[in-house]
């Protein structure tokens, strides 16, 4: 039989027991016993050994190439301990070390344990400190095709857009992201992101891509309608023209088709047309047609309101009979203010909000 001793795992040697750590007085967690938790955490003797030997050197300040070696102890010991990331990057610093090797030293703990905050962010400091994130697209990447809505990889990922401008391509792999999973929340909000940050939507205009990526929701809502993550991202879409979440007739006649002519009765498309009627009463407030169209508007709001919490989402039944009765106030003040203080000219209405049976 062949001597099986080259495979076997090198045992681990407490570093009080290591020559080249005689001359370190290993600092415990607690000074005292009047230190002591009521209930201990039960560390093994090598995790214990390992961090207070790290504690004695933090507390000196030395950055040695032995206490690099620790801190990669210390980090397989505990792979979260933000101290000890921070503390390895200064050691690093300190010994003026390529930083280089870390790249892959973070992919392999990244692979292991993709939702490690800690490790992201040190990676972070890496690639900024290198001024090269060429190879951070790849590693997301692999990191999402594991767990597309990991929150750590999007936050990743968007964070390296944001700082190096590497936006060519991300539209396309949103899009790719969304078709795999297009209730996956942190792809529609990663798309929004790509989206604000290659476009100029400060004028108002229902611009081209405004115009496309309505179309783009739409098509996601009428494939699979009780998708909150579509509908969401519709609002925040709308959110940039001139008129908000009612300012887009193409959407406006989407949805009245889907609720007088279809019969549909999604819970978000009614909340989508509530928040329409709250923008028309906003746009309308002590105008002439705001107090032509109070009662109508109150008469809609109130029968989306009950239609939600008698039917369509019941779970939330107290929340939307409150919304119902804080807007009837929000009407009854409305026409208080405009018996009281009526304007000489009424303001125009932007709203093309439908609210016609």
């Amino acid at each position: 039989m062949a001597d099986s001793s080259d495979d076997e795992v090198p045992k681990h040697v407490l570093f009080k027991d290591r020559p080249e750590w005689k001359d370190i007085e290993p600092l415990g967690e607690y000074d005292s016993d009047e230190e002591q938790p009521v209930v201990n955490i039960e560390y093994s003797a090598e995790f214990k050994d390992c961090y207070d030997y790290f504690r004695a050197v933090a507390q000196k300040r030395e950055y040695t190439q032995r206490v690099l070696d620790l801190t990669d102890t210390a980090i397989k010991f505990n792979p979260a301990n933000y101290t000890i990331w921070g503390y390895r990057f200064d050691t690093l610093k300190a010994l003026e070390k390529d930083l280089r090797p870390e790249l892959e030293y973070t992919k392999r703990i990244i692979l292991k344990q993709p939702k490690n905050y800690q490790v992201w962010n040190y990676r972070n400091l890496i690639v900024t400190e290198l001024q090269d994130a060429s190879n951070e697209k790849e590693l997301t990447a692999l990191a999402l095709a594991e767990d597309s809505k990991n929150y750590h990889a999007w936050d990743y990922r968007i964070s390296i857009l944001r700082d190096f401008k590497m936006y060519d391509g991300e539209l396309e792999f949103a899009t790719q992201m969304i078709e795999d999973d297009v209730r996956n929340n942190s792809a529609w909000n990663y798309r929004d992101f790509v989206i604000h940050r290659t476009n100029n939507f400060w004028d108002g205009v229902e611009t081209d891509v405004i115009k496309s990526e309505i179309e783009y929701t739409l098509d996601k809502i009428t494939k699979l309608m009780d998708n909150e993550s579509a509908w969401s991202y519709l609002r925040g879409i709308l959110a940039n023209i001139s008129g908000g979440i009612c300012g887009s007739k193409r959407v406006n006649d989407f949805c009245h088709n889907l609720y007088y002519n279809k019969g549909n009765r999604c819970r978000f498309l009614l909340s989508f047309m509530l928040d329409c009627c709250f923008r028309d009463h906003e746009v309308t407030y002590r105008t002439k047609e705001g107090d032509e169209r109070g009662p109508q508007l109150l008469a809609r709001i109130k029968e989306l309101c009950l239609e939600l919490a008698t039917e369509h989402d019941v779970t939330r039944k107290q929340y939307w009979m409150h919304l119902s009765k804080s807007f009837e106030k929000m009407i009854i003040k409305a026409e208080l203010e405009r018996q009281l203080y009526p304007s000489s000219e009424d303001e125009d209405s932007t709203c093309s909000c439908s609210t016609e049976d």
